[in-house]
């Protein structure tokens, strides 16, 4: 398991962005601990999904749309 800044810097992301992504529903955060305090846990799925969704909007894709095609 990840914490967001471990996904983040795995994508070139901001970790407030995968925090946010989590809030939002667009990708799944799973309540653990990770590290030295209890936080958002963010398994190896998840980080696919992350690299999906920016591969997605660099193709000009919007986020909401492409977070659609995850949960075929």
């Amino acid at each position: 398991m990840m914490n967001a800044s471990d996904v983040a810097r795995a994508v070139g992301l901001s970790a407030k962005t995968i925090t946010d992504w989590a809030s939002v529903g667009l990708i799944t955060a799973h309540s653990g601990h990770v590290g030295k305090g209890k936080a958002r846990a963010f398994d190896d799925v998840t980080l696919h999904h992350v690299r999906f969704l920016c591969r997605a909007s660099k193709m000009g894709m919007n986020i909401t749309r492409a977070s659609a095609f995850l949960s075929l």
